[in-house]
């Protein structure tokens, strides 16, 4: 598994910042925003929007905006999200 940050044209690998820098126990959890990402991993475009790709051992690729909390599991590579605006409560 690794994953990468960028556009579709163009992107850095940044499995081993999120390695050493984004690991809870067994998960990989990388915040959402681009300003947060781009502070973290650099910015290899700045001023565009970019995405984060998850590419699985089996090859399939996952992409996600910047809305997104992005948690991997590095035992099973399962990758979970959660919108940013589902991490607020809400009360009537």
């Amino acid at each position: 598994m690794f994953i990468l940050y960028g556009t579709a044209d163009s992107s850095i690998d940044v499995t081993d910042i999120c390695m050493q820098k984004l690991v809870f126990g067994t998960t990989i959890s990388i915040p959402y925003n681009d300003q947060v990402r781009a502070a973290i991993f650099t910015d290899p475009h700045p001023g565009v929007p970019k995405v984060l790709i998850v590419v699985k051992s089996s090859g399939i690729q996952l992409a996600y905006n910047d809305a997104y909390i992005v948690n991997i599991d590095i035992l099973n590579e399962n990758v979970t999200t959660l919108g940013y605006l589902e991490t607020f409560a809400y009360s009537t």
